[in-house]
């Protein structure tokens, strides 16, 4: 749910809520001048990813035990014997997945942040988040646009650098063991095929979050927040 694009926009409404609602409510004020700003940015992303990643481990329990439930019920097999292999196997992926999870509330805690320091509500902060969001995900097809106007169609490579791409594409890896397999039609003559490996979108995530962090430590410390 986190990784995918409409699991981010509900992110993104409980994230912007934890940062805007500090203007909303007019808390920063009686928070910010007792503690170093930068660290109350920081403590504040790391505590919401937990969060959530504790909420992702409490909810993969359920759904592991509900699923058992029903494979009892109706006689057949649940999976794959238990050994030494499947427990490895099975912790690697589920590390990286829970390390996923960590990394898309992360971005959602960015985009609300900044839309949140921009706005000072709540509402707003979920709009211009939600807004972002699309944009993103939209902008394969202007990409594609941009690059069959103004005969560029290598320019829609750029897709390649945003989060939601790179999101689905290690969700990819740890479900199927393969990149995201995506073409891309730039006009009717030429196309291009998207897929990247794990390590690429590892490093590609890892930039955005440093730089959605670094950029909101760097606003708010710049931001009156007394008025």
């Amino acid at each position: 749910i986190p990784n995918n694009p409409l699991g981010r926009l509900v992110l993104l409404g409980f994230t912007a809520v934890v940062f805007a609602g500090e203007y909303q409510w007019q808390t920063w004020k009686n928070v910010a001048p007792r503690n170093r700003r930068s660290l109350l940015i920081l403590v504040k992303f790391l505590a919401l990813g937990t969060f959530i990643v504790l909420a992702f481990v409490l909810m993969s329990i359920l759904w592991t035990a509900g699923v058992g439930l029903l494979t009892r019920i109706a006689g057949v097999s649940y999976g794959p014997s238990i050994s030494g292999a499947v427990l490895a196997d099975f912790a690697g992926d589920y590390a990286l997945a829970a390390a996923l999870a960590f990394t898309s509330t992360l971005i959602a805690a960015g985009y609300a942040a900044l839309a949140g320091m921009l706005t000072r509500s709540i509402l707003g902060g979920v709009l211009v988040g939600f807004a972002a969001t699309f944009l993103e995900n939209l902008s394969i097809a202007g990409l594609a646009l941009i690059g069959y106007l103004l005969d560029v169609p290598r320019i829609v490579h750029l897709y390649r650098l945003t989060p939601g791409y790179n999101l689905l594409n290690v969700a990819s890896w740890i479900n199927e063991d393969k990149a995201m397999d995506m073409t891309i039609d730039v006009g009717s003559k030429v196309s291009y095929t998207i897929a990247d490996s794990l390590s690429f979108s590892i490093l590609v995530l890892a930039a955005w979050v440093c730089g959605l962090i670094s950029l909101t430590v760097f606003l708010f410390h710049r931001q009156d927040i007394t008025s």
